[in-house]
């Protein structure tokens, strides 16, 4: 059996570019009373992790648009193509129990729903994280006359965040 810490997540806030990490912690208990969590008493399979971003509104169907982000199990972690060399589980290879998705070089459109689904054969459970990018997408150019010499001078002050802005199209 999965058991989760799960909490009431406030959304996570953090600026274009940097690194943010959602957090997902979780144990597993066996048939009996005894815990298999971080200690690892039990016998278990290894546990199936896998991170999803949700957004949109619910259609019709009740459904909302999903994107999987990465699945891991073991010692394997799947990163999907829209999401490679920007996400990691940074304490999955020290610690199986501990699932927190560290997801680098944050663009707008990282914004969201995300969640964490950990699966041990058929016992599942979920946790849920709201994403919230903040920071200016604006690129500043300016140009001016240089009055010492008289010739035109070009300036582009391209805040650090630009490349980031530009990625999420």
């Amino acid at each position: 059996m999965v058991n989760m810490r799960k909490v009431t997540h406030r959304a996570v806030g953090e600026e274009l570019s940097r690194t943010v990490t959602l957090p997902c912690l979780f144990t597993l208990r066996g048939g009996g009373s005894s815990s298999a969590g971080l200690s690892g008493g039990g016998r278990h399979e290894p546990p199936r992790i896998k991170w999803t971003k949700v957004w949109g509104q619910r259609g019709s169907d009740g459904q909302q648009r999903e994107q999987a982000v990465l699945v891991a199990k073991d010692n394997v972690v799947k990163v999907k193509k829209a999401f490679q060399g920007r996400v990691t589980l940074p304490g999955y290879h020290v610690n199986r129990y501990n699932a927190s998705l560290a997801l680098k070089g944050l663009r707008s459109s990282d914004s969201g729903l995300y969640r964490c689904e950990v699966v041990v054969g058929i016992n599942d459970e979920q946790d849920t994280v709201p994403l919230e990018v903040t920071g200016d997408e604006t690129v500043a150019v300016w140009i001016g006359v240089n009055s010492g010499f008289g010739r035109l001078k070009r300036e582009i002050w391209i805040r650090r965040r630009i490349s980031a802005a530009w990625l999420a199209g």
